[in-house]
């Protein structure tokens, strides 16, 4: 105290000699960095109705999802202006035929018959692709033909959309795969999309996490493709889930699904929230995340 009292009556005099310079600093402006978004909206399951007493609410119909996708507009739209955004369109897009999986095994709770899936999800995303044009010069949509819920129905309302998007918004390139596995470049790198568990073959689905059987069918399918790089980015949906494994040769992730939880799902696997993954590019740089639960 004494000595601070000492600094008050005798302040240091700070002064600069004649011969000191100072320069000002020149700060030199980046240039803009180029920016792109890439949705993989997954397992849309228009038409599915949660039963009373399941574990957790999830009140889905027409008016959710467009509330949905309304908020995922606005999410993309605090990135501010996008130079490219392109949507990876997963399967399982309506929820069944019938009441029933397309292998007709499994009957199910729905709260649409099979027009009116059809026609909500036509609705609903040609609504949402237009909302999102209004954020980006470039628009590109990937889709897989089809998910083990939807099947056939699946194929037919992504070919309707396709068509529909190509007439309303011709600058809009849309592709829809007529295979399991889809391929395609962006930004000099591989991305492989897929469901994940097709209509009729496959006992189990692809899993969560890498596992042997799923590597080897992975790396084979690769192979005779003459996809030897290792800079390859594997995208599915089918188990409602954020997850992401990496190897050598690729990465495999698991995306969320914007439906959410099913009551076979809260009862028989840890709870999962509904939400979009999506990956977010600066310039060169990748980074991943999820709106989840909004």
């Amino acid at each position: 105290a004494k000595e601070n009292l000492e600094r008050k009556r005798n302040p240091i005099d700070f002064h600069f000699t004649n011969d000191v310079e100072i320069k000002p600093i020149r700060i030199s402006k980046k240039e803009f960095t180029e920016r792109s978004l890439m949705l993989h909206l997954s397992d849309i399951h228009v038409g599915a109705c949660l039963e009373s007493g399941n574990l957790y609410d999830n009140n889905w119909n027409e008016e959710e999802l467009e509330r949905r996708l309304d908020a995922i507009v606005d999410f993309v739209s605090e990135f501010g202006t996008l130079d490219h955004i392109v949507i990876n369109m997963l399967g399982d897009y309506l929820d069944g035929m019938d009441n029933m999986t397309a292998r007709r095994d499994h009957i199910m709770p729905q709260n649409m018959d099979n027009r009116e899936q059809f026609n909500v999800f036509i609705k609903n995303m040609l609504s949402f692709i237009g909302q999102l044009a209004y954020y980006t010069s470039k628009i590109t949509i990937y889709a897989v033909p089809e998910g083990n819920h939807d099947g056939i129905s699946g194929y037919m309302v992504i070919k309707a959309l396709e068509y529909a998007v190509n007439a309303k918004f011709p600058e809009i390139e849309f592709n829809v795969f007529e295979r399991f596995f889809g391929t395609y470049e962006f930004k000099g790198e591989t991305y492989l999309i897929m469901h994940g568990k097709d209509a009729r073959f496959m006992k189990k689905p692809l899993p969560l996490n890498l596992n042997s059987d799923s590597n080897t069918l992975i790396r084979d399918w690769l192979d005779r493709e003459g996809l030897h790089q290792s800079n390859i980015h594997i995208i599915k949906g089918d188990l409602h889930s954020n997850n992401l494994n990496a190897c050598r040769k690729f990465d495999y992730r698991n995306v969320l699904s914007l439906f959410g939880d099913s009551d076979y799902s809260q009862y028989n696997y840890p709870s999962n929230g509904y939400g979009v993954s999506y990956d977010l590019f600066i310039g060169n740089n990748r980074t991943i995340g999820t709106f989840e639960n909004f």
